[in-house]
């Protein structure tokens, strides 16, 4: 459309020229050392027109020929370097492909084609990898870290080899190496960070955490349940120094973090009471159980009653239970100190609803209604009945890691199985059942009484197949004695 509009205004143009000129004739004459040329302006201006065209066509050939070695070059070298990005490409499927031949070849085409030295030494590295060739790789690598483009990559390189023979030292020198060149990376401050950890460097780790939460990098909430237990583990450092002063400000500053972890309250609570600062351990734990109610925090609670009396330790835990009284451990709190205080009848209400089913279907119910039914009517039959179904359902909670499902009955940073750090939340196990073999039955939770639930459930049931015994002794005695 532009070009015809273009074509029309140029023929019109011209066609308006040739007629201004036509009524408006004239002569051009010139004369020069004895020649003479006679003609129509007419005639002078197309001679003009085709001596511009002339020059014009002249000059743009002269720069074709000017230009011509620039673009034989230039496509040259296009070609030249698509091939080598090709041979690049089928490099880095081949790694992906695990072919370590097909790698090896690439490379070294990639080496001959590409003056790029950096992506060659790349796949190069990763080709010797795939050979098996580990000291060839690592040259390579840190070749590449003498490069400002591709010193990240040398020194991950670097880094995954150090971990893989896990030579955590050389490791932490080239995270931290790393971390001072690129702190916005969320896998080099991933690195460092746990390294940091492995090493027990629990201050840097913290300042570390900190500058991945300015950048963006971790989740606000979670940042804050984590540095939770990198203060709790700056805390016990500090405990096994000696100094319990700065124990005590980390530990307020891991609950500050995170007001329901318990490893951290229980931590605190036990300086407090060695310091005979009961009324601070209560409130401490009082509000530590309005948010995440755990048997240690009770425990604990019910060494700040004043009193030896069953009667004083139920009414003091009522101010305990009061703070989260739908919760599961609030009931077998209350149902374990309505036990020791001998109120039969209320702890069954507590353990077993209207319709005879039980309130919670939790493992240390079961062994409460055995211990129940042993004290209030020494019924073994029952008590047996009853210890018998708790070993056929999953036992109380414990911590459960995350990542892994590793169950342990105690609280630690790390999992010993998968080495996750924070990873274990307090939980009922999906698929572990009581059993004989070590996994903890029913404990009483306010005498100082120390024996595992297995022992104290055997115990029972020795306990009861010897009153067995006893009284058919005791009535064949009987009958003797009659006779």
């Amino acid at each position: 459309m532009l070009r015809w509009l273009g074509f029309m205004f140029f023929t019109g143009g011209a066609a308006i020229l040739a007629t201004w000129l036509a009524d408006r004739p004239g002569t051009v004459k010139i004369e020069w050392e004895g020649w003479g040329v006679d003609t129509t302006v007419g005639v002078v201006l197309v001679l003009i027109a085709i001596f511009s065209i002339a020059v014009s066509l002249v000059y743009q050939g002269f720069l074709l020929l000017r230009r011509m070695p620039g673009k034989i070059s230039a496509s040259w070298r296009n070609s030249r370097r698509e091939k080598g990005y090709k041979a690049l490409t089928r490099g880095m499927v081949a790694v992906a492909a695990g072919d370590a031949g097909e790698a090896r070849r690439n490379a070294d085409r990639v080496s001959q084609i590409l003056n790029d030295p950096p992506l060659s030494m790349l796949l190069s590295a990763q080709a010797a990898q795939l050979n098996g060739d580990e000291e060839a790789a690592e040259q390579f690598f840190k070749e590449m870290t003498k490069t400002k483009d591709t010193a990240f990559l040398g020194f991950r390189g670097l880094f995954n080899q150090a971990m893989k023979r896990k030579d955590y030292k050389v490791a932490f020198e080239l995270a931290s190496k790393a971390y001072q060149g690129n702190p916005k990376s969320s896998w080099v401050a991933e690195a460092f960070l746990k390294l940091q950890m492995r090493h027990g460097i629990w201050r840097e780790a913290i300042n570390t955490h900190n500058d991945m939460l300015r950048n963006n990098l971790l989740n606000s909430k979670e940042a804050n349940h984590f540095q939770s237990a990198l203060y709790y583990q700056l805390a016990i450092q500090s405990l096994d120094s000696g100094d319990k002063l700065s124990a005590k400000t980390d530990l307020k500053a891991s609950i500050k973090k995170n007001p329901g972890f318990v490893p951290g309250i229980v931590e605190l609570a036990k300086l407090f009471l060695v310091d005979g600062k009961k009324q601070k351990v209560a409130k401490l734990i009082e509000k530590a159980w309005s948010i995440n109610p755990h048997p240690d925090l009770a425990k604990l609670y019910g060494k700040t009653c004043g009193s030896g009396e069953k009667i004083d330790q139920l009414k003091h835990f009522e101010k305990l239970i009061i703070r989260n009284s739908d919760h599961l451990e609030s009931r077998i709190v209350k149902a374990r100190a309505l036990i020791n205080a001998k109120f039969w009848g209320e702890a069954r209400k507590v353990l077993i609803k209207e319709t005879g089913e039980l309130v919670d279907q939790d493992f240390r119910a079961y062994c409460m209604l055995a211990e129940l039914e042993e004290k209030e009517h020494g019924d073994h039959k029952a008590s047996r009945k009853w210890l018998d179904a708790a070993n056929k359902i999953p036992q109380g909670p414990l911590w459960i890691c995350r990542n892994c499902g590793n169950a342990v009955p105690e609280w630690s940073s790390f999992c010993a199985s998968c080495e996750s750090f924070n990873a274990f939340v307090w939980q009922h196990p999906r698929h572990i059942s009581s059993n004989s073999n070590g996994i903890p039955l029913a404990k009483n939770l306010f005498t100082e009484q120390k024996e595992n639930e297995a022992a104290d459930i055997e115990a029972a049931q020795t306990f009861s197949s010897d009153n067995a015994v006893t009284e058919k002794n005791k009535e064949q005695n009987d009958q003797q004695n009659a006779r």
